[in-house]
């Protein structure tokens, strides 16, 4: 790691493997020995852990076109400190030379999932295939199929299981071999329930401190944004209920290519290095681009009205909470302002003739500017400063224009030192203040054809991602 050397580790990856052919019999047996040390992002740190993977086969010739398999597959994970599974997978399949590059065929598979102090696992695959040899040195392949995973103490789920890749053969004995896949799902992080061991090592690598144990349920647990909600357009439940209406939701569009040039920057540059990320709508450039990489037309339209987009980059004011995590998170909190003070002679309230009259002066707030700026700017106090500043200068000019009691040039000398327009401070105070439902969440709901990717992964066989389960978790023990 070029950044962060203290995750740096030696692996060891080992296999043996032999094959015996008999006539038109061919057997093949493979050890793999994997000794790890590295981080794993399941559990937030370097882990010890050890794997042993055992597998056996034979294929049979039946004619010059059609042979048959079976394959037996053991594997042994075991983690220093952490639960220990094991799983065993028995399968067989046939495949058909229909013509000379064309082959199809079918496969199933049987596996169980030995999960130590928690559900055990048992599943079923079924799977149609399909090759095509383009030349001698390259195979294109694909295959579509389903998967019954049962869950101790839990309901059968059915999941789609579907890949895509090539063979590339440059010379004898070598190949290459390239898998791809695409997947649509939105950036809500949740955690899935059906797959959670109860480790709780979520809950202390969560820099945010947003996860939580369920000790009825013996699961980890956090708020997961309301998403069925959020899918169809609406906001979410504690957004809509909200009696102060600080809350807004919106889209915001981002150039993911400089999320590692942004994450190498310096402390005191991380709150810029995010704003940077975020990327223009109006600008043709990005509506192009974006409508390249699949972003619907709808979705830009949202994010040409979204309200964080302006809070955070138009306007300055809101910002992410613990930028040196470097995890650029799409929260962002508006610094809170003080109560506003006055000066009192013989009882008699006097006008204020400064926004420090209205507001104590920051270094003289109830939150200290440091511990604000170690909250939202990496220790850096300029960039809360210039959004505090500027809040309360939109008040300050406000009331000069609303109540008259403060001087209409000493207002105007507050904008120009906060980096504010009248017409910017219009549409600050229209947007915090005089704001209806539509103009705090400006969400555009799932496409239909992207709903079920969202809910459940058609790729991967584990089914390790997504929230779709509607059964109420249990504790698995």
């Amino acid at each position: 790691f070029t950044q962060n050397s203290r995750n740096n580790a030696i692996d060891h990856d080992g296999r043996l493997g032999l094959q015996q052919r008999s006539g038109p019999m061919t057997f093949t047996l493979q050890q793999d020995v994997q000794v790890f040390s590295g981080s794993v992002a399941d559990v937030g740190s370097r882990v010890n852990r050890n794997i042993y993977t055992t597998e056996a086969g034979a294929s049979y010739e039946i004619s010059p076109k059609t042979s048959v398999e079976i394959t037996a597959r053991q594997q042994l994970n075991h983690y220093q400190s952490y639960a220990d599974f094991n799983e065993w997978v028995v399968g067989g399949g046939v495949d058909y030379w229909l013509t000379p590059k064309i082959r199809i065929g079918a496969a199933i598979n049987g596996g169980w999932l030995d999960v130590q102090r928690s559900a055990n696992q048992q599943y079923q695959q079924l799977q149609g295939r399909i090759a095509y040899t383009l030349t001698d040195k390259v195979e294109l392949r694909a295959s579509l199929g389903v998967e019954l995973r049962h869950f101790d103490g839990g309901k059968d789920r059915a999941y789609a299981i579907f890949s895509l890749g090539g063979v590339f053969k440059p010379v004898e004995n070598t190949s290459l071999t390239l898998d791809a896949y695409r997947r649509n799902q939105n950036s809500i992080v949740l955690v899935n329930q059906n797959v959670c061991r109860g480790w709780r090592y979520c809950v202390s690598a969560c820099p945010y401190k947003k996860v939580f144990y369920n000790w009825s349920t013996g699961k980890s647990e956090k708020c997961l944004l309301c998403y069925p909600r959020v899918e169809t357009g609406q906001a979410p439940a504690c957004f809509h209920s909200c009696v102060g209406r600080i809350r807004y939701m919106g889209v915001l569009l981002y150039d993911a290519d400089k999320i590692q040039e942004a994450g190498v920057r310096p402390d005191e540059e991380l709150v810029t290095a995010h704003r940077e990320m975020l990327m223009d709508p109006f600008d043709p450039a990005v509506i192009e681009a974006a409508k390249k990489n699949g972003v619907t037309e709808q979705i830009i339209k949202s994010a040409q009205n979204s309200p964080v987009y302006k809070f955070v980059k138009e306007w300055g004011l809101a910002l992410a909470p613990h930028p040196e995590f470097r995890t650029f998170p799409s929260l962002f909190y508006v610094p809170a302002l003080g109560p506003v003070t006055y000066s009192v002679e013989n009882g008699v309230a006097l006008n204020p003739t400064s926004a420090d009259e209205i507001f104590a002066p920051l270094d003289q707030a109830r939150l200290p500017m440091s511990y604000l700026a170690s909250l939202f700017g990496a220790g850096q106090e300029a960039p809360v400063r210039y959004a505090m500043k500027k809040m309360m200068a939109i008040r300050t000019w406000k009331r000069a224009v609303t109540v008259g009691d403060v001087d209409m040039k000493v207002a105007l000398d507050g904008l120009r030192e906060a980096d504010c327009t009248t017409e910017q401070a219009e549409a600050i105070y229209r947007l915090t203040s005089l704001c209806n439902y539509e103009d705090r969440f400006v969400i555009p709901p799932s496409h239909r054809e992207q709903a079920v990717e969202v809910l459940t992964n058609p790729l991967e066989k584990k089914g390790a991602a997504g929230f779709g389960f509607r059964e109420q978790p249990v504790r698995g023990l």
